[in-house]
């Protein structure tokens, strides 16, 4: 596993590489959270200006709890994908699974294959016992790709902005062992 950016590594998949951002990531970045679809789900980044603050944000994550988001990259391409990785607010009872794709990227199986290698890195080198993500009842996207994971709901969240749903993700060993039982066969 290399690493760039201080202590954040750079992990790969067979399409993709996750990485630490770049400032040449701005642009695709912003793409994402300016989507009228997507900023349903999240908070909208309305310029340039909080784009950088919110994308510096993700990178701080890394320096405060030691793991954080992965800017997504197409390998073919070079081009930005979206992002995925971890996240703990300082009053969050557990890690959170984040991701977020860019429109041009649905439908192509980047964001399964990206989640899946950041949660089993997560398990395998963070040492992670338990996962969630929580996600907005609406955004089927997410909830199906949190169920293409093994994930099930458990419980719901009130995150103020919204009630979320609580997606609990299967333990590490049973993660894991799914993931290379699919790689065997």
């Amino acid at each position: 596993m290399r690493t760039a950016s201080g202590d954040i590594p750079v992990l790969e998949t067979p399409r993709l590489t996750l990485r630490a951002f770049r400032l040449g990531d701005l642009d695709g970045f912003m793409a994402i959270y300016a989507d009228a679809e997507h900023a349903r789900f999240v908070s909208r980044v309305p310029d340039r200006s909080a784009a950088f603050e919110k994308m510096s944000a993700l990178i701080g994550h890394w320096q405060l709890r030691g793991f954080g988001r992965f800017a997504v990259v197409e390998k073919a391409t070079g081009h930005f994908l979206g992002h995925c990785g971890a996240s703990q607010l300082d009053d969050a009872r557990e890690p959170e699974l984040n991701y977020a794709f860019a429109p041009h990227a649905a439908g192509k199986g980047f964001a399964t294959e990206a989640v899946r290698h950041v949660l089993g890195w997560l398990y395998a080198e963070k040492g992670w016992t338990t996962a969630i993500s929580e996600i907005n009842p609406q955004n089927q996207p997410s909830r199906a790709l949190a169920q293409r994971l093994g994930a099930v709901p458990d419980g719901v969240r009130d995150a103020g902005f919204a009630i979320l749903d609580i997606w609990r993700y299967p333990a590490p060993d049973v993660f894991l062992n799914n993931q290379t039982s699919a790689t065997a066969n």
